[in-house]
């Protein structure tokens, strides 16, 4: 993110049934050329509390989108696709 590239954040738990539903789209993105400059990163909800507190991240099913260094969009619990790829469009 410090070199200005975009990435897609999505904090997960494996007990989570709306992280479970997110994983599909996200993962069907991270295969399109579209987004093949774009970094998709999993961040464990469970284990990876620094990196929560650093996000400001409170609860799981976090999706956060960053452009340039900044944070573009975030959406939280959503599990509709059109809303998914509305959010992570931001990082192109």
């Amino acid at each position: 993110m410090k070199e200005g590239k975009s990435v897609v954040v999505h904090v997960h738990a494996p007990w989570c049934t709306n992280c479970k539903a997110q994983d599909p789209i996200l993962n069907a993105e991270i295969k399109s050329p579209v987004y093949k400059e774009v970094t998709f990163l999993q961040v464990d909800f469970d284990t990876q509390k620094s990196v929560l507190k650093t996000l400001n991240v409170s609860i799981q099913s976090t999706i956060l989108v960053f452009k340039q260094g900044k944070e573009v969009g975030r959406v939280t619990g959503n599990t509709k696709e059109k809303d998914i790829e509305e959010l992570t469009k931001k990082a192109l």
